[in-house]
């Protein structure tokens, strides 16, 4: 498993930076697409995001992935987690504008579900299929977020460019995972 470190510095805090722990999954396809999560409504334009959510207290990040699959893609994909393949864990050290600090981690995996049929469930309004090169482009999308682009809304009052400095990595090391098993 790949380990990641990010020092940033933010505007203000969004609501990932909040929790502990989070967890993404990258989830293929039989067809080798990558299977994201769509939030009408939310994401700016062309945003999407792998698929996962928060880490409950003194629940394991493996754990975690296994039921958000299951909440974001109705789908009872796993009867244990030995399925999934760690990719990568994140340290996130995201400092604002006043020198408040915010850590979190993001844990990382990826899993092939072949052909089952997933449809969108809990947050997730919609499931993405892409390819590669998609999620190669939407890496890059992230990182040219505009700092003028700002959410405020349920979930507080962020600068969209802080929140592609996180996902824009996040989503690369997932690429790269993908694109080294293809060798």
């Amino acid at each position: 498993m790949d380990e990641a470190t990010l020092n940033i510095k933010i505007a203000a805090p969004f609501s990932n930076l909040h929790r502990d722990e989070t967890v993404l999954v990258g989830v293929s396809d039989v067809w080798g697409n990558i299977l994201l999560g769509a939030k009408e409504g939310f994401y700016p334009p062309g945003i999407v995001r792998l698929l996962g959510g928060g880490i409950d207290k003194g629940e394991a990040p493996n754990v975690a992935a296994t039921r958000e699959l299951s909440e974001e893609l109705n789908i009872a994909v796993l009867q244990d987690d030995h399925d999934l393949e760690p990719v990568a864990k994140v340290s996130v050290r995201a400092t604002d504008e006043h020198g408040a600090e915010y850590n979190t981690i993001i844990w990382i995996f990826y899993i092939d579900i072949g052909d089952i049929e997933v449809r969108a469930g809990d947050d997730v309004t919609n499931v993405i299929r892409m390819d590669l090169l998609g999620l190669r482009q939407l890496a890059d999308s992230y990182n040219a977020l505009s700092e003028t682009l700002w959410y405020k809304g349920i979930e507080g009052e962020f600068c969209w460019a802080d929140y592609g400095k996180v996902y824009g990595k996040v989503h690369l090391l997932m690429w790269e995972h993908l694109t080294k098993r293809l060798i």
